[in-house]
């Protein structure tokens, strides 16, 4: 197989958000919290980090109820919860499911896939099938 490098192109991925992990990746005690937000697919494979910080009112209205935090992005990004199947088992509970409304189009992925981040865009080029960033 042959890679070769090419001037920068944009390429614009339509992919539909089933499920959303939300991790605290820094706090700043009595002050803000920085959160990650990946979105999955139905495969579970990471497809979209988001980083979003809660300060002022929003950082004092968290206190210590966590659902809290899930609400605000299911509201930040316009997530509904999946309807209660009382026939299907799963392991997720469903206010911690998302899915995009069907007002709404699915997540546009503008950006570099998590597995196929390059240091540079002088550095661009076509390589195998990416491989899903692993958990």
């Amino acid at each position: 197989m042959k890679t070769f490098n090419i001037a920068p192109f944009e390429i614009i991925i339509r992919q539909v958000v089933t499920s959303v992990v939300v991790e605290v990746a820094h706090l700043d005690l009595f002050n803000s919290v920085h959160l990650r937000i990946i979105m999955r697919d139905s495969n579970n494979v990471d497809i979209k980090l988001e980083l979003v910080t809660l300060s002022g009112d929003d950082y004092k209205n968290w206190s210590s109820d966590d659902n809290y935090l899930i609400n605000y992005i299911k509201q930040k990004y316009g997530f509904k919860d999946l309807p209660i199947n009382t026939n299907n088992s799963s392991e997720q509970t469903p206010s911690a499911q998302a899915t995009p409304s069907s007002d709404e189009a699915p997540i546009e992925n503008d950006a570099t896939p998590l597995s196929e981040q390059t240091p540079s865009s002088e550095e661009a080029s076509i390589e195998n099938e990416p491989t899903p960033l692993s958990e």
